[in-house]
């Protein structure tokens, strides 16, 4: 689409591995629930028809029946990582944030919505 993957690669890499997340950001492919499941990207699947019950079941149990600082996501495991992880994703905002001025970006978005491949003026430039 022309979007810039800096942000979500750096959680993608630490959920699947360097060479999984190339594959993924790289191919731009749809995957289905079993496989983001096989992967770790989810934790359940559930039939569209228990989506709301499930999810408001599981906010009930974050909100209510956890400590306090589990609800707030304090969890001890992932401040380890959380200095590297605040400069990747200053890194990615800032790709994006110039990503979007490019006319790659906007024939992307352009192309996606109108359900159509996009045609990239980069690879109409003149070098």
């Amino acid at each position: 689409m022309g979007f810039v993957p800096a942000i979500v690669a750096s959680f993608l890499i630490r959920q699947v591995g360097e060479l999984r997340t190339r594959e993924l950001l790289l191919s731009g492919r749809i995957m289905k629930a079993h496989e983001a499941l096989q992967l770790g990207l989810v934790t359940q699947i559930v039939d569209q028809r228990d989506l709301i019950p499930t999810a408001q079941a599981l906010a009930q149990t974050l909100l209510f029946e956890q400590p306090p600082g589990h609800a707030r996501g304090e969890v001890p495991a992932g401040q380890a990582r959380q200095a590297p992880l605040d400069e990747e994703l200053e890194d990615g905002v800032e790709a994006n944030a110039q990503q979007r001025s490019t006319e790659d970006f906007k024939e992307g978005v352009k192309a996606f919505l109108e359900h159509r491949r996009a045609d990239w003026p980069s690879m109409h430039a003149k070098v």
